[in-house]
């Protein structure tokens, strides 16, 4: 009789087992329209009935859950479902669980690596992997996968454009053969600072290869403290994200490259980063009034309505304008710097016997000029002295050989001037003697003799 009592109370205690005083559960996607709420005891079976009714049955388990899941919160797994097999991960890493037949079990031969906080736990075909996370003080950017065969994890090689630096509270988006990873931090070297990083890359998770997309539009740092205790919950292929205290919501998707802001008003305020989608149901733990336990939650995505919609990432149009502006830019700098550099080079003008030309035009020289011009042949620079003993006649004064001398001057620039659009003769003072009038070749100018 007694047996039998305490069988009845058994049965009792298992099909009464509620959902709504629970203390330390994990949610996990079973399939479109059923979900998993599991805790130390055993695991609810949830299914969604209609719109606003679940049927759920607890199931305990057959065995006790392994020694090392005692001392850790089951919200602190990180969860995959693999072919229907839900398979458990240890915070940090290395140590793996799975549930089948009703029963968790352990399946590694490895230890806590506790190096890989926050990395994101995924599946690919049939193989297992974490990407990226925190550990003693760096953030990771590597790929580890889980072995069947030895039981442990090895780092999987990668190509192309890796995000430096880490990826440490990353938002991922799994969508076919590719990962999509975003709005993360990175650790700054030689210090302990968390820095965003606003770009946008891809992994192909067939050819391991990494590629950047580009640049987060608009993207507003709210800081990893924020970051640490926001939603961000995989729904179809995008993903859906609420930072605490938030009176809104995001649903990013990159693939489509829009973000869609809805406004949830005081609907949402109990959601934390705990949640799954089951459909375009948003199931989450939502706590009671005691603030110690929580009941599961949920609420149609579609009842919300949307507020505002821009580019997730900076697209081919404006990197084509930014690049037509750099482009531009260049292009002056390159006509400008150019132009400086043919002002500034030395135009070159030869002299034969008769003429004073260039490659594009020529005059000829009187017997004055070309006798001027050969006295600069030893330098650029004549003493006003030596150019009247060039033109010096002994049947006339001094004063009719300087008028000559700065006549044929004049008259010499002027031709050089109406031919080549600058002066050829300036007049100066000495540097030692003021009072000393040299005549110079122009500045930028060089005279080529030739026989």
């Amino acid at each position: 009789m007694r047996k039998i009592i305490v069988f009845v109370s058994f049965l009792f205690s298992v099909f009464s087992f509620s959902q709504k005083d629970l203390k330390d559960f994990l949610l996990v996607k079973k399939d479109s329209i059923s979900f998993y709420v599991f805790n130390k005891k055993g695991v609810h079976v949830s299914t969604f009935k209609n719109k606003i009714n679940i049927d759920s049955e607890f199931k305990p388990y057959k065995e006790k859950v392994p020694k090392s899941l005692n001392s850790v919160l089951f919200n602190s797994l990180s969860s995959v479902n693999l072919h229907g097999v839900i398979y458990f991960l240890f915070p940090g890493g290395g140590v793996l669980y799975r549930y089948s037949d009703n029963r968790i079990e352990r399946i590694d031969k490895s230890f806590p690596h506790r190096n890989q906080y926050s990395g994101y736990f995924f599946s690919f075909k049939d193989n297992l992997y974490l990407l990226g996370g925190y550990g003693y003080w760096t953030a990771k950017n590597y790929l580890t996968r889980f072995n069947f065969q030895s039981g442990t994890w090895e780092i999987v090689n990668t190509t192309g454009q890796l995000p430096k630096k880490g990826i440490n509270q990353g938002s991922f988006i799994k969508s076919a053969n590719s990962l999509l990873v975003f709005d993360f931090y990175k650790k700054a070297v030689g210090s302990n600072k968390d820095l965003y990083n606003n770009n946008f890359f891809e992994l192909d998770l067939l050819t391991l290869r990494w590629t950047k997309k580009g640049v987060l539009s608009s993207k507003k740092d709210f800081g990893i403290s924020q970051a640490i205790t926001s939603a961000r919950i995989n729904y179809e292929n995008s993903l859906f994200q609420k930072v605490s205290g938030e009176t809104s919501f995001q649903i990013i998707s990159p693939l489509e490259n829009k973000v869609v802001t809805f406004l949830s008003s005081n609907k949402l305020m109990k959601l934390g980063k705990f949640g799954i989608f089951v459909g375009d149901n948003l199931v989450y733990p939502s706590k009671n009034a005691d603030n110690k336990t929580s009941k599961v939650a949920f609420v149609n995505i579609k009842k919300f309505q949307s507020v505002e919609t821009r580019k997730f990432a900076i697209d081919d149009r404006y990197l084509f304008q930014l690049y037509l502006m750099f482009a531009g830019i260049f292009s002056f700098v390159l006509v400008l710097g150019t132009y400086g550099y043919f002002v500034a080079k030395k135009k070159t003008y030869y002299v034969n016997s008769f003429s004073l030309f260039n490659g594009s035009s020529s005059f000829l020289l009187s017997k004055e000029e070309s006798e001027l011009l050969k006295a600069f042949k030893n330098g650029n620079i004549l003493e006003n002295s030596f150019i009247l003993e060039l033109f010096s006649d002994d049947t006339k004064t001094l004063d009719a050989i300087i008028k000559k001398k700065n006549r044929i001057i004049t008259d010499f620039n002027v031709k050089f001037k109406d031919c080549f659009k600058r002066d050829l003769i300036l007049k100066k003072s000495s540097i030692v003697d003021s009072r000393q009038i040299n005549y110079v070749i122009s500045k930028g100018l060089e005279i080529v003799f030739q026989d």
